[in-house]
């Protein structure tokens, strides 16, 4: 079975994240690049504005063949209580072709929504993960979640019996 991670990061927080999850189950990572910018303050105010509207972005095209991988894992940071415009627009995108693979998802949050965005990802996927998995940026930040990565790898792990 081949693996791959998904992610949108505007801070870095999720690229963490995805960073270790890769590391963890020895599979392909990618970064969905947002072509808006979305740095600072302002990027800030404008992204959580934008995911609250649930508004789709232009991203940048996709390297890796998806029909290559079998288990899928995207990774969002949550903005406004939900998905961020890069990973819903993903999805949005790539919809007929995660139907059919295994589905794993997390998400990164400085405060609350890791309920809501889970299973926001999995009604837009129509299709149950085989592992969710929320980590918070204090956790990040401190080196918290590595335990955390492990039991989330575990379990995605323990359903692919890799």
């Amino acid at each position: 079975m081949r693996a791959i991670v998904f992610y949108y990061s505007r801070t870095g927080t999720t690229k963490a994240v995805a960073s270790a999850i890769s590391g963890a189950l020895k599979c392909d990572a990618e970064e969905i690049v947002d072509c808006k910018g979305r740095s600072g303050p302002l990027g800030h105010i404008k992204s959580g504005r934008e995911a609250h509207e649930m508004r789709l972005t232009e991203i940048k095209h996709v390297k890796n063949d998806l029909s290559l991988y079998d288990t899928v894992i995207i990774g969002t940071p949550v903005w406004s209580g939900t998905i961020s415009c890069a990973v819903r627009t993903f999805i949005s995108q790539f919809q007929q072709a995660l139907a059919s693979k295994n589905l794993a998802f997390f998400c990164t949050m400085g405060g609350s929504g890791n309920e809501d965005t889970l299973e926001e990802m999995a009604v837009l996927c129509d299709r149950a993960p085989l592992a969710t998995s929320a980590f918070s940026t204090g956790e990040v930040k401190s080196k918290k979640f590595l335990a955390p990565v492990s039991q989330f790898t575990s379990e995605i792990l323990r359903f692919l019996q890799f």
